[in-house]
């Protein structure tokens, strides 16, 4: 037997050695935290990509219509992302988890309706209040998931409404 066959077969043995615990891990016993744990991944992507979008739409555009095909961009980033918290709050059992959820959702529809009325009317005069209170309301959403999941969520990771 090699050395590398070996280590392999007595991998699975040696592994509560190496993390006790691990091989025993309790079942979670919250259910939304296995929903909202499955669903984070998939959202920080979306949250990844938001944010690239927003930054890009700060720039300086070389055209009103590069700005607007970027504005139009986030808006459906925005409404993907508020589609996803709404199915991810139908999932939930707490119904405090579910409201917090929703109003995520929400806040997305909000800031990208007003991204549309931006395009549209060339005023952008609303853009900072809506997106405040999409911060808010990520925020609250994620406050929650860390107070429900056991987790603290260091400052440094809040989202944050800097414009």
């Amino acid at each position: 037997m090699t050395r590398f066959a070996l280590a392999a077969a007595l991998a699975p043995a040696l592994f509560p050695l190496v993390a006790p615990g691990a091989a025993h891990a309790d079942p979670e016993p919250n259910p939304d935290c296995v929903v909202l744990r499955q669903a984070a991944g998939g959202y920080s992507k979306m949250a990844d990509h938001f944010s690239t979008l927003r930054k890009v739409s700060e720039r300086p555009a070389s055209t009103p219509d590069q700005h607007a095909d970027t504005l139009r961009q986030l808006a459906q980033q925005s409404r993907t992302m508020g589609e996803m918290l709404r199915d991810l709050s139908a999932q939930l059992t707490s119904q405090d988890l579910k409201t917090l959820y929703w109003d995520d959702a929400e806040s997305f529809d909000d800031y990208a309706d007003a991204l549309i009325r931006s395009i549209n009317s060339g005023n952008s005069s609303e853009l900072d209040s809506v997106y405040r209170r999409n911060v808010r309301a990520v925020n609250a959403a994620n406050d929650a998931f860390h107070a429900a999941c056991g987790r603290q969520r260091p400052a440094a990771h809040r989202t944050t409404a800097v414009r």
